[in-house]
């Protein structure tokens, strides 16, 4: 009998809690979508995503806010690292306006959060509490400086 290996994707389970968060806090106004590029999929399967033209690189979460504006989040563990692929596109955006409009790496739900916070969006978890969006800004700036 195989024993399943202890965090087989630590990765997949934290894009899960920060779907699970997007599903609640997120205004109806700003779309969004998750690429599953990153899924564990057969050889067949990936070999149909890659013909249809998934690629490699790309970002985990994108995000289409009310002004037409497009954002991107890398999801990462505490420990991962990104790939080539994601690096060049990190890059890419990089060339394209500062960093801190359009693509950002996240660790946690909170990351998130700080994050959407300050692109603008106004969490409906804060709706009762806009210190809440003021405090998330706030922390996202910190951690963009640092």
């Amino acid at each position: 009998m195989k024993t399943p290996r202890k965090n087989a994707n630590p990765e997949h389970k934290l894009q899960v809690q920060v779907r699970d968060y997007l599903m609640t806090a997120l205004p109806p106004s700003i779309e969004w979508t998750a690429n599953a590029a990153g899924v564990h999929v057969s050889i067949h399967t990936a070999n149909k995503m890659k013909a249809a033209g998934v690629r490699r690189g790309w970002p985990d979460l994108q995000f289409l806010f009310p002004d037409g504006s497009v954002h991107f989040v890398e999801l990462k563990t505490a420990t991962g690292s990104l790939s080539t692929e994601q690096r060049d596109f990190r890059d890419s955006c990089l060339r394209i306006r500062p960093p801190v409009d359009i693509w950002a790496l996240c660790r946690s739900v909170e990351d998130v959060a700080a994050t959407l916070a300050g692109w603008g969006a106004e969490l409906r978890e804060h709706i009762f509490f806009p210190e809440a969006n003021e405090a998330a800004r706030a922390a996202w700036k910190a951690r963009m400086a640092a």
